[in-house]
């Protein structure tokens, strides 16, 4: 979901730059990884909250925290924010089983004794909004992408959920030139526009 907040505008730039073609697969951060594991992506940008980062090269382009999404009309519309406890058998709307915030918010859900009540899985971001504005579902989205709600409420999570992203490339492989290129773009493109206040 991250790459909504860089896409199209990093790759572009990185393209009009060096004439380098680059093909953009979306999948959740978890199986992105597996695919960088298993040499079928050269890098991933990705959540960068798991357990063994430092198996990878990375580079963290950003942190941003989790809020929690209702319609106007919900009945958490008005809260100043919003605690796991408030979400027993509230309907949610989480991403795709292989994402590193479904994952996040299950356990934290479960730490709190709370079996989440999921509605849907999903991977579209303007599904999960439609599901948003109907009224009924509520969900958990990176401030980033909750920019600019007209129809919808956004509530911070207590206590605060953060997340870094970034990229990931695997260690110990030839890592080509036009890799090379890319990872130094990211290491120097200027995030400050995107970034979410914290």
């Amino acid at each position: 979901m991250i790459s909504t907040v860089f896409f199209p505008r990093v790759t572009d730039q990185f393209q009009e730059q060096y004439n380098i073609p680059i093909q953009l697969l979306e999948y959740g951060s978890l199986r992105a990884r597996t695919l960088v594991d298993n040499e079928q992506l050269d890098i991933a940008m990705a959540n960068m909250d798991f357990y063994n980062l430092d198996k990878y090269n990375s580079y963290v382009m950003m942190e941003d925290r989790y809020v929690y999404c209702v319609s106007k009309t919900h009945r958490y519309a008005g809260e100043k924010e919003i605690t796991m406890d408030m979400l027993k058998d509230e309907p949610i709307i989480l991403f795709n089983t292989d994402s590193v915030q479904t994952q996040t918010v299950i356990t934290r859900l479960r730490s709190a004794g709370i079996t989440p009540n999921v509605h849907m899985y999903c991977s579209q971001l303007v599904t999960v909004l439609n599901f948003v504005r109907g009224g009924k579902c509520g969900a958990f989205l990176y401030s980033s992408l909750a920019t600019n709600p007209r129809d919808f409420v956004v509530i911070p999570v207590s206590p605060e959920i953060t997340s870094k992203f970034g990229i990931i490339w695997k260690k110990g492989v030839f890592v080509p030139d036009q890799l090379t290129k890319f990872v130094k773009f990211i290491q120097e493109y200027d995030v400050t526009p995107y970034l979410p206040k914290l």
